[in-house]
């Protein structure tokens, strides 16, 4: 999954002056959380980790086990939660060697607001800010391109996913779509604009 960052985050603005395309796991984007805006690298360093490349995928974490699985565990006991302001984000389709890329974006002006967590590690000397986006199953609109998708929240949900306690940010996990999308069959995700 690959996700186009707006530049603009609501009617904060605080993404104003800022314009990421196509950011792949490992690349900085930028995300929020509850004291401001800070570009972080896009597959979560637990800090337990011995290095900083784990041997295994982070970006993404599923909702219903977060809470659970010690990858995750720590930054979500500790309300390390952030948002990470997205246009689209992209899926694949079709058998292996002829794929079809859809690009999965609002209908109307404006973009996602998706619900991630977020890691400070740091050993001998190296330092990562990382997060991941908070996954659930699909909502049965769009199950038909993937059983997962990214959480996402409603403009009125995000003081709670940041600022509330594990339990209240929990009640917020769910197959949800904040509004109407459109899926548009792309070449590719730097084939996509949001203008589209």
């Amino acid at each position: 999954m690959l996700v186009t960052l707006s530049t603009t985050y609501g009617e904060r603005g605080v993404f104003s002056g800022y314009m990421y395309t196509n950011i792949c796991p490992s690349q900085l984007a930028g995300t929020i959380d509850a004291e401001g805006y800070r570009e972080r690298a896009w597959s979560l360093v637990p800090q337990w980790s011995k290095t900083a490349k784990l041997k295994y995928s982070t970006h993404n974490a599923r909702g219903e086990t977060v809470a659970d699985k010690p990858t995750f565990r720590s930054a979500w006991k500790a309300s390390q939660r952030c948002v990470v302001p997205a246009s689209a984000y992209f899926e694949w389709t079709g058998p292996k060697g002829s794929k079809q890329c859809h690009a999965v974006a609002p209908e109307q002006a404006g973009g996602f607001v998706f619900a991630g967590l977020w890691e400070s590690w740091t050993r001998d000397g190296e330092s990562v800010d990382s997060f991941t986006i908070v996954t659930v199953s699909a909502h049965p609109s769009i199950e038909w391109l993937h059983h997962r998708m990214p959480l996402m929240l409603n403009d009125g949900d995000i003081d709670c996913w940041l600022a509330g306690s594990p339990d209240e940010a929990g009640e917020l996990i769910r197959p949800h779509l904040p509004s109407e999308v459109r899926i548009q069959d792309v070449e590719s995700p730097k084939a996509w604009s949001a203008s589209d």
